[in-house]
């Protein structure tokens, strides 16, 4: 039996899980706060969340779940407006128009460009370089397959011939492609970090290790029997 509006929202509907929630922080500086891509994910939500309940839901509850899940200057927006977007079209994709429209940046290639180049810092880890990628493809609209060539190309003068080992410019699986990169560029540096020398061996190497130990019969240190 198909669920009515407020059983949907107070019986099965209460037991949704939660949709995820807009603050304008989900991405890096400079690239935008990323709604276009945020609102892709809301529309997928609001589709599964009906199927669950077994019925759909009217347009002025999906508005109030939109209205919900936003936070800063996009619920303030938000708020200004949602009285005149109902009087021209009571539905959920005009607000997300309207809000796509307000919050939407564009850039240019030489920005696009620079966003890419960026070579990941000594204490990021490949996984959040790779995150960070893949923010900058969903806020750009860039082609995937720079995000492969990106981790490739733009790394230490070290690292690029192994990680051109592992890059096959042939695929067309860019965004997975670019994951098995990402794995092995991190297991790759932890083994290299592992295989290293320990700091006391290379101390000693520079002449700069002090004897710590003591002698078993005077006890006297650097005097070892």
């Amino acid at each position: 039996m198909k669920l009515g509006y407020w059983e949907a929202k107070e019986g099965q509907g209460s037991h949704l899980p939660e949709m995820r929630v807009f603050t304008g922080k989900e991405l890096p500086k400079g690239v935008g706060d990323g709604f276009k891509h945020w609102a892709r994910g809301f529309r997928d939500e609001i589709e599964m969340a009906q199927q669950a309940c077994g019925y759909l839901w009217a347009e002025k509850f999906k508005i109030s779940k939109l209205r919900g899940c936003l936070r800063g200057e996009a619920e303030e927006f938000f708020n200004g407006l949602r009285d005149e977007w109902w009087e021209i079209e009571p539905t959920l994709s005009y607000a997300l128009e309207q809000m796509e429209s307000a919050f939407s940046r564009s850039f240019t290639s030489a920005q696009v460009s620079d966003f890419f180049r960026k070579k990941r810092s000594s204490e990021e880890t490949w996984h959040s370089h790779y995150l960070y990628l893949m923010a900058v493809r969903n806020a750009t609209g860039a082609s995937s397959s720079l995000i492969p060539e990106s981790l490739v190309l733009h790394t230490s003068p070290e690292l690029r011939p192994v990680l051109e080992s592992q890059y096959d410019k042939k695929r067309t699986d860019y965004v997975f492609h670019a994951l098995e990169i990402t794995q092995w560029a991190q297991t790759y540096e932890e083994n290299e970090r592992r295989s290293a020398k320990p700091i006391r061996v290379s101390a000693a190497a520079n002449g700069r290790f002090t004897e710590a130990r003591t002698c078993m019969i005077c006890s006297t240190v650097e005097h070892i029997v």
